[in-house]
């Protein structure tokens, strides 16, 4: 419990705009989560779940987040509330996230639906919600790839994986709210790796063409050609495209470089936690332990 205050206190530092409530918060029980939520700046979301008691939201049901003059609707909603949950009762989680999308759709420019389902579940998850822009899916261990292909006209759907090892980025530019978001995830990467490869091949002689260097190799040649045109294809995806997304993926490695004051902070809270867990540990009663038996040789 202890372990889990931390974590939405190191929410808090690092910023959270919005955090859906499904299956693994309630680990503690719902009135754990519902002390945690009390005293956390954190807005925790669920369209879904109400109060048995009175039939009252246990969370706010969306917020509405405003960034660079657009507003964004962010939901929730989960069908994976835990059987030993018994104070709150889940609603039809597909009928109540068409509501509020009908609800956000004349309040937002972009509407952002956070579902924790299992993965059977996501096509049904796609074909509801058509309305929203965006989909972040929680409750497979799956990672969206970045040449997955994403609608234009529908929602562009995410997932991140399983044990926090992925942060899902999406960068989105806006020039003209009239016409539609294109994907460049796809084409962005490949050209990235086409250049990649281009490079390489021509370490072998900076100083000539590649058709020349390759002149008496003819399946580097047509190996060549083949990633010249790929080039052109994903720079005409990349030219025509107005508003774009961009998707990353990516690793909680080693390699990110720690902000000291969050670095302080996770320390001292491991620390922490050590510290009672370590008091915790029942003390061994000596008049249990086993007496260690020598014999005299005779």
């Amino acid at each position: 419990m202890v372990t889990a205050s931390k974590i939405a206190h190191g929410f808090e530092m690092v910023g959270c705009d919005g955090l859906n409530v499904g299956q693994f918060e309630f680990a503690a029980g719902y009135d754990f989560l519902k002390s945690i939520v009390d005293t956390s700046d954190i807005p925790f979301i669920s369209a879904n779940l109400k109060n048995v008691s009175n039939g009252g939201y246990a969370f706010i049901p969306y917020r509405i987040i405003e960034r660079n003059g657009f507003k964004i609707g962010v939901t929730g909603v989960t069908n994976l509330l835990p059987a030993n949950i018994n104070d709150l009762k889940m609603e039809p989680y597909l009928e109540t996230g068409q509501q509020m999308i009908d609800e956000l759709k004349f309040k937002t420019d972009f509407i952002v639906m956070l579902v924790n389902a299992k993965q059977n579940e996501y096509k049904k998850v796609k074909d509801t919600f058509a309305d929203a822009d965006y989909l972040f899916l929680s409750g497979s261990t799956q990672k969206t790839r970045p040449d997955k292909d994403q609608a234009i006209d529908g929602p562009k759907e995410y997932s991140c994986g399983k044990q926090g090892k992925y942060l899902t980025q999406i960068d989105l530019t806006i020039t003209n709210i009239d016409s539609p978001v294109v994907d460049i995830s796809s084409a962005a990467a490949k050209m990235k790796t086409i250049n990649k490869r281009l490079e390489n091949l021509q370490k072998r002689d900076p100083e000539k063409p590649l058709l020349e260097i390759f002149a008496d190799n003819k399946t580097m040649l047509k190996l060549i050609k083949d990633y010249e045109l790929q080039q052109v294809e994903a720079q005409k995806t990349l030219d025509r495209a107005v508003n774009t997304n961009e998707y990353t993926s990516v690793s909680m490695s080693r390699k990110i470089k720690d902000q000291a004051e969050v670095l302080d902070f996770v320390s001292s809270a491991l620390l922490e936690i050590k510290s009672i867990k370590k008091s915790e540990r029942k003390p061994i009663n000596a008049a249990n332990q086993k007496r260690k038996v020598t014999k005299k040789r005779s």
